[in-house]
Parts: C-alpha cells; sequence; structure tokens
C-alpha cells in the first residue's frame, strides 16, 4: 500500500521536477525520508497531507489515488480534528474500537490512540477506510459535514 503511495507522491514530484531535496523542503521532511516513502519502504504522516497536497498541487483523494468525488478545500487539518473524525465516523457505522480495527487489520490500541489524538496515522489508513467503508480520505481530513450530522442525531436518541 505505501509503495503505491509512494509512486503517486514520486510520479508528480518529477513532473513538478522537483527534487527530493526540494519536496522534503517543501513538507519538511528530509530527503531520505521522501526517497523511502517513494519505494515503500517507510510511510508518511497523514499530518503531512495538507503540505504534501499543495507542494504536489493534487488533491487529498490524487494522493490515496482515488478521483471519483470532487473536493473541496475546507478547514485545515489537525490532530484534535482528525481524531474527532474517526471516532465520528466509526460511531456513525455504530462499531466498537474493537469491531473497527478488526474490519482495518488494527487494534483496538491502535483505534483508541488515533481517536485520543495520541498517535497520528499514515496516509495508508485513509486508503485501508476507503477500500473496506468506501469513505473518501478528503472526508476524514477536512471537516465534514454527514459526520457533523451523524453526531447531532446521536445527542438527540
Amino acid at each position: 500500500m505505501e509503495e503505491k503511495l509512494g509512486k503517486i507522491v514520486l510520479s508528480k514530484r518529477k513532473e513538478l521536477g522537483l527534487t527530493q531535496e526540494e519536496l522534503g523542503k517543501k513538507i519538511g521532511y528530509s530527503a531520505q525520508a521522501i526517497s523511502k516513502f517513494e519505494d515503500g519502504s517507510a510511510s508518511l504522516s497523514v499530518m503531512v497531507l495538507p503540505n504534501l497536497t499543495q507542494a504536489l498541487n493534487l488533491k487529498v483523494n490524487d494522493i490515496v489515488g482515488i478521483s471519483e468525488e470532487k473536493e473541496e478545500e475546507k478547514e485545515i487539518l489537525s490532530i484534535p480534528l482528525l481524531a474527532k473524525q474517526i471516532k465520528q465516523f466509526r460511531k456513525k457505522l455504530k462499531l466498537s474500537q474493537t469491531e473497527f480495527g478488526e474490519k482495518l487489520s488494527l487494534s483496538q490500541r491502535t483505534i483508541r490512540n488515533y481517536e485520543e489524538g495520541y498517535s497520528i496515522p499514515p496516509i495508508s489508513f485513509l486508503l485501508k477506510i476507503y477500500k473496506v467503508f468506501s469513505f473518501p480520505p478528503s472526508k476524514l481530513i477536512y471537516q465534514n459535514k454527514e459526520l457533523k450530522e451523524a453526531k447531532k442525531k446521536r445527542k438527540k436518541h
């Protein structure tokens, strides 16, 4: 999965004529980290997506290889927002942390850490969410009206 994401970044970086060092400076990573990400041997944090998409003139869904939905720029990604969105999404599905983790091949502890903001998921987490639940990554990293509405409905019941 990381390899596929890395190839997308590599292709776009080369298309723009950027070196790994230049891209790394734009997103706050070393050239070595970019190299490892491009060859699939390392992952990047979801938190780098806004800078990465801006540096490569892409949308979030492009980075993970999804181009089915128009993506609007919304509230800037933050750890608390991402954690809240993950939790709201899981609750919308009416799944426990354990059930959600099992569907994504992750532990309950990992899901809890993502939801509490103790850990930041890698970009590949977004792709897993899309593959398993058909939920576009952009809806997790930007403020999502759908998830807000689901939360309001739960509070009323």
